[in-house]
């Protein structure tokens, strides 16, 4: 399992935000179903308080690295779910928006208006 991935699922997000600043961590990184960790992110869920908070600091830092590209953003799983679906099917209205911003196509995966 990559590190950002393995990171983001164990619930460590102090660390993951750390690991995201650094210049040399690789973003783009995919794992063995083709999930970049923007699709961790989109999915994970806060364990104690004060995570929702660094969570989404997490994300924004992840989308304003400058080799985030569209590309990046509407990435597709071996499933075909991009990270705005994975936001929206998951009722993280927040991260979508945050996606949405970034440029997320949201005609990438069918029925994701309806989620809107």
């Amino acid at each position: 399992m990559l590190l950002l991935h393995a990171t983001t699922r164990s619930g460590n997000f102090e660390l993951l935000q750390m690991l995201l600043k650094k210049e040399e961590i690789n973003i783009c990184l995919k794992d063995s179903k083709d999930r970049t960790i923007l699709h961790c992110l989109a999915q994970v869920r806060e364990r104690k308080p004060g995570d929702k908070f660094i969570l989404e600091n997490c994300f924004k830092v992840f989308l304003d690295k400058h080799s985030v590209t569209k590309m990046v953003i509407d990435s597709r799983d071996v499933s075909g779910n991009t990270a705005l679906y994975i936001a929206l099917q998951s009722g993280f209205r927040e991260r979508a928006k945050f996606l949405l911003i970034e440029g997320a196509d949201i005609s990438v995966r069918g029925n994701v208006c309806q989620v809107l």
